[in-house]
């Protein structure tokens, strides 16, 4: 048995919709819904029909169902009654084709004759000049018959003859709309011989008027144009039809006529409409509101409408609101729905306020199931479904889940498998973003079903766990052997992991989640972020600590352990989450960067040494004194010196000295990761532990305030290098005073006056090295300096400390200034 169910919404005042609302209402006038929702128990639907206030549909054993307005007896169940609910109109006959007008109602059997019931005024039954009638009824003199069509007044059916197709027209007259030349009603078929030798292809009625297709897309419209509805540029009523020709010569596809308007596609999928519809898309003539995609050998090109709209792709078919109605629901070949124009009682499938009466050309955000068919009435919808797993779709985005068991064994499990609909999301996709729980789809064989999507992509290239991270504590097998391989999949266009995505929805739960399940929270998108970048300090901080991830690692001696705690809580009072390595039992290896403390203990004992050699040296670190210790080994040494060095060596000093580190630990957090890091057998592993020093490309911090320097000398002898400061002052060169820090400079130079650097000095060395400022030395002694020292001036020019060293330094000096000001217009540039 074919698969067909109904999607409804809209007024229901009368019960046109055929479902009992969820809400509560003291006027009938507010009995409607704008959600789409399922009429249920029915699954063999094959075509719907809306009327004015009734609906009507047919199944695909022939039968016909009726519901809605009941007045002039047009439900054909023998009284005039509404009914809130579909109700089978007794016969003997098998319905094919329907058509629901304003008072009446039309069928096609099988067999190809008409039947027609429901007010008789104006002769619109065709059963000659008579009452109401409550039952359908045989039309007499008409068979063979392909289509039928009701509006307003008036019917119509069209003959399938294979040489020559019949128009028939019959009923309400009075402004020429049953195309014969005169204006007087028809109590019974009159054939319009207009189109005897030209052929019609379909037809379409509106309350007044109507129009038609011929067989070679030509399109005619006749009767009222007091609402210039037959879209001639004139408002002059029209007996006969007239042919309706558009600037591009378009031939036409189908045509459907509201109360006072009227619309076509084109064979090409473009959208036209003319006459009185909402005020931005009425027109006395064919307006093209949505142009198609056309494509040739070399090109195609792709328009949209003069309104948003989501990128059809140009129209399938459509329908219209008839009488007083102004809506239009749409299909578009890109398998999306538009709904546009009035929306009052939801009848163009939206409840959002800012649509509460209006609602512009656009796809329809309510509606993702593709339907096989729209329908409108004046101010109700329906949508039919041929496809199970377009309707299951629909019912997971609108969430209503007491429908889904009812109708999941319509469902074939691999069609439901490689579902996808227009946004490319499968069936995961929409469970996430609607945000449904575990429990809400177990009627699924979620394994078989769901579990093969949860890496798939839809076309904003993210998979179903990037819109609800919850689906990762989903107990299926499938998570734990296939989508943690995969957690960290970047996003191609914004180079964002799930957790950058989560972080600028700021949604922290499920942040919380994909950090629990192995996401990485390490990883730099496009815009060299890291996703706890994103989030607020203190809430980055809060979760780093409850997931014991952690910015820093502090790696000390037990005889420091106080020293270690207080620089922990310190750094923890700026937000830093810090833990404490002393050995394998307690050693983590995925902090951000390291401190490590130097000390004679530190130095000797197996696993620090080996830590700092195999694994630190090769990542951001600060070196602190923890007490004045010599360093012997030229390895050790190396490494500790290559990184900041600051002075703990004693209690007094720990606020300054933390201030310092500060500015290091921040360094190391900004630190991007080393690109060259190596996937495989590891064969370069040692490459980067020789002592010589390598020359690399480093890039400036961005620059701020006027040319200036800093220099770094022993304080002891200030008076000593009295002449250089002098001889700067002369020459217009800005000194930073010491108290403002190398920070604040752009080149620093260094005073070298004993074979090692004091404390002090090689903090500062330290500073610039790791704020990219460029280090100048001059030698006030010609005393060979000890190895680590050598180490850090091994690729400057040595110059002396006298007036031809004073010059040389201040060229060093305005090429560095210009070099920075060239580099920071490249960095701009790059922004």
């Amino acid at each position: 048995m074919a698969f067909g169910a109904l999607i409804v919404f809209g007024k229901n005042s009368h019960g046109q919709i055929g479902i009992e609302i969820d809400k509560e209402f003291i006027y009938n006038q507010d009995n409607y819904t704008g959600i789409p929702t399922l009429l249920p128990n029915y699954y063999n639907v094959k075509k719907v029909s809306c009327g004015v206030q009734h609906t009507g549909f047919i199944t695909g054993t022939g039968n016909l169902y009726m519901f809605g307005n009941g007045s002039f007896g047009k439900l054909g169940t023998g009284d005039t009654e509404d009914r809130s609910e579909p109700t089978l109109v007794e016969m003997n006959h098998s319905i094919r084709d329907l058509q629901c007008g304003n008072d009446h109602s039309i069928a096609l059997t099988s067999s190809s004759q008409v039947l027609t019931w429901g007010s008789s005024s104006l002769g619109r039954l065709g059963q000659g000049k008579t009452l109401a009638i409550y039952q359908p009824k045989l039309v007499p003199g008409l068979s063979n018959i392909e289509s039928v069509y009701a509006g307003g007044a008036s019917s119509a059916a069209i003959s399938k003859d294979t040489v020559q197709r019949k128009l028939y027209t019959w009923g309400y007259n009075k402004y020429g709309q049953l195309g014969i030349n005169n204006q007087t009603d028809q109590y019974t078929p009159f054939r319009c011989v207009f189109f005897d030798n030209i052929g019609i292809k379909t037809l379409a009625i509106g309350d007044r008027h109507m129009g038609a297709i011929d067989l070679k897309g030509e399109l005619y419209t006749w009767g009222m144009n007091e609402e210039y509805q037959l879209g001639d540029g004139s408002s002059f009523n029209k007996s006969l039809p007239i042919p309706i020709k558009v600037k591009s010569f378009q031939k036409f596809a189908t045509i459907q006529c509201g109360g006072t308007y009227t619309c076509a596609v084109g064979e090409n999928g473009s959208f036209w409409c003319w006459g009185t519809f909402v005020d931005e898309y009425s027109s006395s003539v064919p307006k093209c509101l949505v142009e198609a995609t056309t494509t040739t050998t070399t090109t195609t090109t792709t328009t949209t409408t003069a309104a948003a709209n989501g990128n059809s792709g140009g129209f399938i078919d459509f329908d219209c609101s008839s009488d007083c109605g102004k809506h239009v629901l749409a299909r578009s070949q890109n398998n999306q729905v538009f709904a546009f124009g009035w929306n009052r009682y939801g009848q163009s499938a939206t409840e959002e306020e800012i649509y509460a009466d209006t609602v512009p050309i656009s796809n329809c955000k309510e509606i993702i199931g593709f339907p096989s068919q729209v329908s409108t009435g004046s101010y109700h919808s329906a949508l039919l479904y041929d496809n199970p797993q377009e309707l299951l779709a629909q019912l997971l985005w609108t969430g209503k889940m007491e429908h889904y068991k009812n109708m999941w064994y319509h469902c074939d499990t691999k069609s439901a498998v490689t579902y996808r609909n227009s946004n490319g999301d499968s069936l995961l996709h929409i469970i996430a973003k609607k945000r449904l729980g575990y429990r809400d789809v177990t009627f699924f064989n979620v394994e078989e079903i769901l579990a093969p999507n949860l890496k798939t992509l839809n076309k904003e290239n993210l998979p179903p766990y990037f819109y609800n991270a919850e689906i990762l504590k989903w107990p299926l097998k499938s998570v734990a052997s296939n989508l943690l391989s995969d957690i960290n999949f970047t996003n191609k266009i914004t180079g964002d992991n799930c957790l950058h995505f989560f972080a600028k929805k700021l949604s922290i739960k499920e942040f919380e989640i994909a950090i629990k399940a192995g996401a990485n929270h390490k990883q730099r998108n496009y815009q060299d972020e890291r996703p706890f970048d994103l989030l607020d300090k203190d809430v980055a901080f809060e979760i780093k600590k409850q997931n014991k991830l952690y910015d820093i690692g502090i790696v000390y001696t037990s005889e420091y352990v106080d020293l270690a705690n207080r620089l922990k809580y310190s750094l923890e009072d700026n937000l830093i989450t810090a833990c404490l390595i002393s050995s394998e039992s307690n050693e983590n290896r995925n902090c951000y960067g390291y401190i490590f403390f130097v000390s004679s203990k530190s130095l000797t004992l197996s696993y620090q040494v080996n830590l700092l050699l195999t694994f630190l040296s090769k990542l951001p670190m600060v070196s602190i004194w923890a007490e004045k210790t010599k360093i012997t080994d030229p390895t050790l040494e190396s490494c500790i010196f290559r990184s900041q060095l600051v002075d703990f060596s004693s209690y007094e000093i720990y606020n300054d000295s933390f201030s310092v580190l500060l500015e290091g630990v921040y360094n190391m957090l900004n630190t991007k990761d080393s690109k060259s890091s190596k996937s495989g057998d590891g064969d370069n592993e040692d490459e980067d532990d020789s002592d010589n020093k390598h020359d690399v490309d480093t890039i400036p911090h961005s620059i701020s305030g006027s040319e200036s320097i800093f220099i770094s000398f022993d304080p002891n002898s200030e008076k000593t290098f009295k002449p250089l400061f002098d001889f700067f002052k002369e020459n217009g060169i800005t000194i930073v005073p010491r108290e403002k820090k190398v920070i604040s400079s752009w080149v620093v130079v260094v005073i070298i006056s004993e074979v090692a650097f004091t404390p002090l000095i090689r903090d500062e060395i330290s500073l610039a090295e790791n704020r990219g400022k460029p280090l100048i030395p001059i030698y006030y002694t010609d005393k060979i300096l000890d190895e680590a020292s050598r180490y850090t001036f091994s690729n400057s020019p040595k110059i002396f400390f006298n007036q031809n060293g004073f010059s040389q330094l201040l060229l060093l000096i305005k090429l560095n200034f210009k070099l920075l000001h060239q580099t920071e217009k490249l960095i701009k540039l790059k922004k």
